[in-house]
């Protein structure tokens, strides 16, 4: 499909127009806008246009240049807004057919408590069995010109409009038209609210008046939230039962660029992210308490089980808590919300404060979080109990990719624990075990497991202990790691011995790499070495050399190696040797070799 030639945008522009309120598509803006489909000048250019027919107008014109991919970014965009009635307008020429008839949300036939997305809107329209026409219920599908025909014979066969009648039907057209650019809610139009499916008259008034109240500072902030579409979202239906939930939501829609939460997990991310700023609004004494007042109230919720079973991987939120002061008693706290937060992709937990106890909560509630793919503990204390806890139930999530536990004080027979587990994770691709005492045991252990992890790309030994005997047995293994790109096992009291190794595993290469960070001692005789290591290299990819480049981007100079002088010395002696290679001294674009030599601590 050529979006430039896409003529459906120009059939369904009146549409757009005379269906999304201003404050949804000032929300479907920003998307755009960050997601780099709409340049920061464009949208300017957009939202100068005084109406929101022409803004819709302009927005139209300026995606006819744009690709694909920003079509069904647009879409996306739509979606997200709580507008899937027109992103469902916007699909494909060939799908025209398949798609269901789409009521618009303001048909107010439809009744009940839940959130209905389009198929179940479908179904239950069905189920009513009503015999309303695609007219009648505002509804576009993409069968454009049938729909024309067939309302034309039915037309054939009913009473003549009179010339009053089509005048007035104007005017109900122009008064509709004129209410749905209003942005402010009245008394009079509270009665086509969407909110007042929901909620009560004077729960309805209450909620107004908190959002009046949060929003004091920024009144356009709040009128938006007043105006926003919030009732389609079934989590958010259910959290405005109770008062409770009233400031986390107003602090959702302040932070999180004007949305709401259309799954728990969110929510709840969103709460656990903000938790020290929401004990001030909830009255909680710590943020410990404000976590486990929030799994209360959140379990005392009649509908709690409906709004888990709401769940959009698309939608997914990160526990990002890097560096946030959590203690023992915080992640206690935080833990017992995991089972709320199942759409959770990410979790890390850096720089805390707490310790292998909090370490021991986290694998304890691990099993609630089943979509995890990115999980790091760096700098946690979490000793050797903590690291075997986590990692026994790390190796149960599928679709695991990413582990980190640099920096944990993990010990060699912690390390051949962890090891031991990594071969029940196939789908690893980045292991950082950096920063630790992992020794030679550990290292034998964790070749073994990568002859398991063939989709490899980076693993992180550097600052351990491990000797030369532990990096032969390591270097040796890569070969079984066809996808490595970033390899690192500097800060060892390794020598030359594994540098031979790690030559020979060059011949593995297939395809681009980016091996960085083989850090070793000097020796006497590193520098033959060196030299054989950086010839192998660079005739292994000089049929995929792009452009020249110094030899210093493959050799990272001779640190710790002596006076500064004596490295100058050996280095004019390598470059020396590799001028000889066919004159061939560059790297590819991608391949990039790096090789730092450390003083020999041992020979010293």
């Amino acid at each position: 499909m050529d979006f430039k030639n896409l003529d459906l945008l120009d059939q369904y522009q009146t549409v757009i127009a005379n269906s999304l309120p201003i404050s949804a598509f000032n929300a479907v803006l920003e998307d755009l806008y960050f997601h780099e489909i709409v340049t920061d000048d464009e949208q300017e250019y957009i939202l100068s246009s005084p109406t929101r027919e022409e803004r819709v107008n302009d927005l139209v014109d300026i995606l006819k240049g744009k690709d694909d991919d920003d079509f069904y970014r647009f879409r996306k965009a739509l979606q997200e807004a709580g507008c899937d009635h027109l992103a469902n307008l916007l699909h494909e020429k060939e799908k025209k057919p398949k798609l269901p008839i789409i009521p618009h949300p303001s048909d107010s036939s439809l009744e009940g408590d839940d959130v209905l997305l389009m198929d179940d809107l479908v179904s239950l329209r069905e189920e009513q069995g009503s015999e309303e026409s695609v007219e009648d219920l505002g509804v576009y599908n993409d069968a454009y010109e049938e729909e024309e025909e067939e309302s034309d014979r039915k037309g054939e066969d009913q009473e003549e409009v009179t010339e009053g009648e089509v005048e007035e039907s104007e005017e109900d057209r122009e008064v509709e038209d004129s209410e749905d650019e209003e942005t402010d809610v009245s008394e009079e139009d509270a009665e086509d609210d969407e909110a007042s499916r929901y909620l009560t008259p004077t729960a309805r008034e209450n909620w107004y008046a908190h959002i009046s109240d949060f929003f004091w500072d920024e009144p356009k902030r709040g009128q938006a939230l007043m105006d926003t579409w919030y009732n389609y979202r079934l989590v958010v239906v259910h959290l405005l039962e109770d008062e409770f939930f009233w400031d986390p939501l107003c602090s959702y829609w302040s932070k999180e660029r004007r949305r709401l939460p259309s799954t728990l997990t969110q929510f709840v991310v969103h709460c656990v992210k903000h938790g020290k700023e929401l004990c001030e609004y909830t009255n909680c004494e710590s943020r410990a308490s404000f976590y486990n007042t929030l799994g209360q109230k959140l379990q005392s919720l009649p509908n709690i089980q409906a709004m888990m079973k709401v769940s959009d991987m698309s939608q997914t939120a990160d526990l990002v808590m890097s560096f946030q002061e959590l203690t023992d008693k915080d992640m206690s706290a935080l833990c017992r919300l995991f089972y709320i937060m199942t759409d959770l992709k990410v979790m890390e937990v850096d720089g805390n404060k707490f310790s292998g106890k909090g370490a021991l909560a986290i694998a304890q509630t691990l099993r609630h979080a089943p979509n995890l793919e990115r999980f790091s503990i760096s700098g946690i204390k979490v000793r050797d109990a903590g690291a075997k806890a986590l990692m026994t139930k790390l190796c149960f999530l599928e679709n695991l990719t990413h582990v980190e536990f640099s920096g944990c004080k993990l010990s060699d027979k912690a390390g051949v624990s962890l090891a031991s587990r990594l071969k029940d994770i196939e789908n690893l691709e980045v292991l950082n075990l950096g920063c630790n005492c992992l020794g030679d045991d550990a290292a034998c252990e964790l070749a073994q497991a990568f002859s398991k992890t063939k989709k490899m790309q980076k693993v992180l030994l550097h600052y351990n202990k491990i000797s030369s005997d532990g990096a032969l047995s390591v270097v040796g293994s890569l070969k079984n790691m066809p996808e490595l790109r970033q390899f690192g096992i500097g800060g060892n009291p390794t020598t030359a011995t594994c540098l031979t190794a790690f030559s020979d595993y060059i011949e593995y290469l297939e395809d681009y790499v980016n091996l960085r960070f083989l850090t070793l001692y000097y020796t006497a005789d590193i520098e033959e070495r060196i030299v054989e290591i950086l010839k192998k290299f660079i005739n292994k990819h000089s049929a995929r050399v792009d452009e020249g480049v110094s030899t210093s981007y493959l050799y990272d100079g001779m640190a710790g190696s002596g006076s500064e002088e004596q490295r100058e010395k050996e280095w004019e002696k390598v470059k020396e040797a590799l001028l000889s290679t066919n004159g061939i001294t560059m790297r590819t674009e991608f391949a990039d070799l790096q090789i730092q030599l450390l003083e020999d601590r041992e020979a010293k």
